[in-house]
Parts: C-alpha cells; structure tokens; sequence
C-alpha cells in the first residue's frame, strides 16, 4: 500500500513576508511574496501531476474546475484552463485566499474572500485527450 504526503499551499492578496532582514513586510502582495507564495502552487501542482501519472508539462495539461457554491449568491460554475494556470483561473478582483490542498491524488481549493467569508470550494479534474495523433 503506497501512502502520500498532504500538500498544503496558499496564495493570498494579504501576504505575511519579510525582508531579507526578516523584517515583516507589510502591503499588498503583488511583488516577491506572491510570486513565492505561485511557486509553492507550481511545485504542489506538479506533485499532483505525477501523483495522477501525468508526464506532459503543466502547460500542456487541460484541466476542469468546478464548483457547487461560488460567491454570495452560492452558483455552481465550472472552468477550463491549464494545469499552470490554476491561480490566473480563480483570482478575483479584490482581496482573496487561494488554499490548495493535494490529498492522494485529488486536488481542491478553497476561495476565501469579502462574498466567500466562508469559503467557496473547487475540485479540479484533469481532461485526458483520447485521440489518437494522426
């Protein structure tokens, strides 16, 4: 019986950084802490991947996001993207929380924001191709 590891990571518009003095930096988080804070996601990302026995590159990888309970309102929507561009898919105009949770070999996230105060939940499926090249 194989086990895995549960994989954690999230990106947020209310980052927690510091400085290379490790001095709290404070503001929003479009410099350096949100592009760590995507790398985590990349590598998690990745992780799911080869979890899911998926060689092709993140980019190449056609992905389905849905949801039952999105925003205020809780409607169900769904979405299709890449693998590398899970964040680009859920971010939203104003502050947010992405949690990213890899479990064996599912994977979900969790969207916190002013509509979502308790957190709108997203599973994401990976769409296989079954053509044949021609």
């Amino acid at each position: 019986m194989s086990t895995f590891t549960i994989w954690e990571s999230e990106v947020t518009t209310d980052c927690k950084c510091t400085d290379e003095n490790e001095q709290p930096i404070t503001g929003d988080c479009w410099g350096w802490c949100l592009q760590f804070a995507e790398e985590d996601v990349a590598f998690l990302v990745e992780e799911w991947l080869e979890r899911n026995q998926i060689t092709d590159d993140p980019d190449e990888v056609t992905v389905l996001i849905t949801t039952e309970a999105m925003n205020w309102d809780r409607v169900s929507a769904h979405a299709i993207t890449t693998a590398d561009k899970l964040v680009e898919a859920l971010r939203i105009n104003g502050d947010y929380r992405l949690r990213f949770k890899l479990q064996r070999t599912e994977l979900s996230i969790v969207r916190y924001s002013h509509d979502e105060p308790t957190g709108s939940l997203f599973t994401v499926g990976i769409i296989v191709d079954e053509r044949q090249p021609e």
